[in-house]
């Protein structure tokens, strides 16, 4: 019911948004499939730490206390928590994505060390 509420219930809300634009039905059909990944999956907690890496959007939402919540009791070895500019949806997309990936380096960077 928690997933479902925050990350399913939002996913099916871009999918509505994304839908409305025919150029975007590839993504679309995209965040489809993985809406349908989510739902089947079964969650269970990993024995090694997690990088939870989320968009300042969600932070100004005040949604990433919720995933943090969500995401610690699976992160056995500990949760690290990361905040990039911009937002969730188009985190992937210029200007966003140079953030996530220098993000993204640090922690591989620091990982393998």
């Amino acid at each position: 019911a928690i997933l479902r509420r925050r990350l399913i219930d939002p996913i099916r809300r871009k999918l509505d948004y994304l839908r409305s634009s025919p150029q975007a039905k590839k993504e679309a059909d995209l965040f489809e499939m993985a809406n349908n990944i989510l739902l089947k999956y079964v969650w269970e907690p990993y024995p090694g730490k997690i990088t939870l890496i989320a968009t300042e959007q969600r932070q100004e939402a005040q949604y990433l206390p919720v995933m943090v919540a969500d995401w610690k009791p699976l992160a056995k070895g500990g949760l690290d928590v990361f905040v990039v500019p911009g937002d969730h949806g188009f985190v992937f997309y210029e200007p966003g994505v140079k953030g996530l990936a220098a993000q993204i380096k640090q922690c591989l960077d620091k990982a393998n060390k």
